[in-house]
C-alpha cells in the first residue's frame, strides 16, 4: 500500500497537528513495513530529520492556507495519481479533495468540531474552510478520522458525514520507563535554574487562547497561592496579545508565576515529571493531549468536565467546571495540600496512559486505509 501524508503547516517547529502526522508516520511504518509512506510537502527545504527519514514529494504552491483552499484539491489528486498512491490521507483538517475522483482513496483527519462550536475564536479562513471542504468531505472523502468520541459527536452533529465513514481513534504515546521518569526527576536542578521555577508547581501546557481558559487558571492560582507559600504557577507555549495582556493584569504574580514560551522536549519532560499537578482547564479539546502526556509522565491532573476531557481523563484526575474559578482554585488547593491524594491520582493516570498507544493508533488509522481500499472505487460517497 501507497500512503501519501499531506504536511501542511508542518515546517520547522511540530506542535499539535504536526506531532500527530510526525507520530503516526512512523508508527506505521513500524506496524508495517509493506505500506510506503511518501510525505507529500510544501517545505522541501525544511530543517526537520522528518522529511529525510521519509521519500517526499514537493509541493511548494501549497505553502499557505489561501492556496491550499484554491489550489490544493487539483494539485493534491494531479501528485497522487502521479505518485500511484492508494490512499491521500490529509491530517490537517483541511479536505481540500474537491478534484474530480480518481481511483485514489481519500482520507481526512478532523480533530476537532471548534470551527462549528466555538466559530468566536477562530480566524476567518478556518471559519471557511470548516464550513466548506470540512462540510464537503461527506461526499468527498472516503472516510473522516477524528481523536474522540467527543469529537466525533459534535462532527455528526454540525456536518452530514455518514456515521459509518467517521471513525474516532484515540491518540496515541509512548510510555516513558520508569527509568526515563527517574532521570527527569533528578535533571530538575538545571532546569530550574534556567527558568527561574521552584517547586511545587501547577503546569500548563499549551496555546493562550480563550477557548483554553488561560484567564481563569491564572485567578484561580491567584487565589490559593496565599495558602501555599512556595507554590508557583508554570506556563509553556506560544507568545501571543492574549498571553501578554494576562502577564500585564493585576492578578498576574511575576515572583510566583513563570510564562516560558516554548521549551524543547527534554526540558518539557522534566517539566512533567517534576510537576505537582498539570492544569487543563479548557472549555473544549478535540481530545486534549496535555491531559495524556501529564498521565504517562506520573503527574496528577485538573481538568475541565467539557468535551473529551473526561473520556481521556477517566476518573484518574479532578474535573471541575471550567467556568467556576472557585472550583478549579479549590481543586489546585486539594492537589496541593494532599500529597497522598496526588500521589494516588499520579499512579491511576499512569496505569491509564498505558492504554493509549501509538501503535492501537496506527492499527486502527491502518484499518481504515484498508477499508477504503476494499471497498472500492465504485462505492464513494456522491454529491448530492
Amino acid at each position: 500500500m501507497r500512503v501519501g501524508l499531506f504536511t501542511y503547516g508542518m515546517r520547522d517547529r511540530l506542535t499539535g497537528i504536526g506531532r500527530y502526522a510526525h507520530e503516526l508516520s512512523y508508527a506505521l511504518r513500524d506496524l508495517d513495513p509493506q505500506v510506503e509512506l511518501i510525505l507529500l510537502t510544501p517545505y522541501p527545504d525544511s530543517p526537520l530529520p522528518w522529511y529525510r527519514d521519509f521519500p517526499c514529494h514537493p509541493l511548494p504552491t501549497l505553502s499557505r492556507l489561501p492556496a491550499v483552499i484554491a489550489l490544493g484539491s487539483v494539485l493534491l489528486e494531479r501528485a497522487a495519481r502521479g505518485l500511484a498512491l492508494d490512499v491521500l490521507h490529509d491530517p490537517c483538517g483541511i479536505a481540500p479533495f474537491a478534484a474530480p475522483r480518481s481511483t485514489v482513496r481519500r482520507v481526512v483527519t478532523i480533530h476537532d468540531a471548534i470551527p462549528f462550536v466555538h466559530p468566536e475564536v477562530q480566524p476567518p479562513l478556518t471559519r471557511l474552510v470548516f464550513h466548506t471542504l470540512v462540510r464537503a468531505a461527506r461526499w468527498t472523502s472516503d472516510a473522516v478520522i477524528t481523536v474522540s468520541k467527543s469529537a466525533r459527536t459534535d462532527l455528526l452533529r454540525h456536518t452530514a458525514i455518514a456515521p459509518a465513514r467517521l471513525h474516532a481513534i484515540p491518540r496515541g504515546i509512548r510510555l516513558p520507563r520508569d527509568e526515563d521518569l527517574a532521570e527527569w526527576r533528578q535533571g530538575f536542578a538545571p532546569v530550574a535554574e534556567r527558568h527561574d521555577i521552584a517547586q511545587p508547581y501547577i503546569l500548563y501546557v499549551g496555546a493562550c487562547n480563550p477557548r483554553k481558559n488561560v484567564g481563569r487558571l491564572i485567578e484561580a492560582f491567584a487565589r490559593v497561592r496565599g495558602r501555599h507559600a512556595r507554590a508557583r504557577l508554570v506556563l509553556v507555549g506560544p507568545d501571543s496579545p492574549l498571553a501578554r495582556a494576562l502577564r500585564g493584569t493585576s492578578v498576574w504574580d511575576p515572583t510566583r508565576m513563570r510564562f516560558l514560551e516554548y521549551v524543547d522536549t527534554a526540558t518539557l519532560h522534566v517539566l512533567y515529571a517534576n510537576a505537582a499537578a498539570v492544569a487543563v482547564p479548557s472549555l473544549y479539546e478535540g481530545f486534549g493531549l496535555p491531559v495524556l502526556e501529564a498521565m504517562a509522565h506520573g503527574a496528577p491532573v485538573v481538568a475541565s468536565d467539557r468535551s473529551s476531557l473526561p473520556e481521556v481523563l477517566g476518573d484518574c484526575g479532578l474535573l471541575i467546571d471550567p467556568m467556576d474559578t472557585a472550583a478549579l482554585a479549590s481543586a489546585l488547593d486539594r492537589i496541593l495540600a494532599d500529597k497522598e491524594r496526588a500521589a494516588t491520582l499520579a499512579r491511576l493516570g499512569r496505569e491509564r496512559a498505558q492504554g493509549f498507544t501509538r501503535g492501537a493508533e496506527a492499527a486502527a488509522t491502518l484499518a481504515v486505509y484498508r477499508e477504503v481500499c476494499a471497498r472500492g472505487a465504485a462505492s464513494a460517497p456522491r454529491a448530492g
